[in-house]
């Protein structure tokens, strides 16, 4: 007999939305212009990229929760920065909070596994935290930050988030 174990994610990596920008239909957005609006659009601008661990094969594909809804990935993940469409999401505005894996309200997203074929799943979760020790969102930045060495409890004026 086979028994299932109950299981629930662990993981959360965030970011803020650090700017919001309509578009009109023909603008590019990302390395390479790889996405292009074919409507008039709403793009929030993540304060997180492929240096913080946002997988670059999600560009154009994959999406992130914000204010309990998906929002697709468009254009190239670049590295400090990631742009998201929330035309849907009408009361998205700067400083609320973009969950790349995680739970945000009801809605869960777990870290894309797939996606990162070949690489084994246990690495790429390490890898993406191999850096950090702990992550603050520092509301005087408006990023999330990584940090190595952080004081016990954390930079002044930041909340610790793991």
């Amino acid at each position: 007999m086979e028994k299932k174990l109950p299981v629930r994610p662990v993981l959360s990596f965030r970011a803020r939305i650090i700017s919001i920008r309509d578009l009109p239909v023909g603008a590019r957005v990302g390395y390479n212009a790889r996405w292009t609006a074919t409507k008039p659009s709403r793009v929030a601008v993540l304060s997180a990229g492929y240096a913080d661990g946002l997988l670059r094969v999600l560009s154009n594909k994959g999406r992130v929760i914000v204010r309990g809804q998906f929002a697709p990935i468009i254009g190239t993940v670049s590295m400090d920065l990631t742009a998201a469409d929330v035309t849907g999401i009408p009361s998205v505005r700067v400083g609320d909070i973009a969950t790349i894996y995680g739970t945000d309200g009801g809605t869960t997203q777990s870290v894309p596994m797939s996606l990162a074929s070949p690489t084994p799943p246990a690495r790429t979760c390490s890898a993406r935290w191999a850096s950090a020790c702990q992550g603050f969102i520092c509301p005087d930045e408006g990023r999330a930050a990584l940090s190595w060495g952080a004081p016990k409890g954390g930079w002044p004026g930041c909340k610790v988030g793991r």
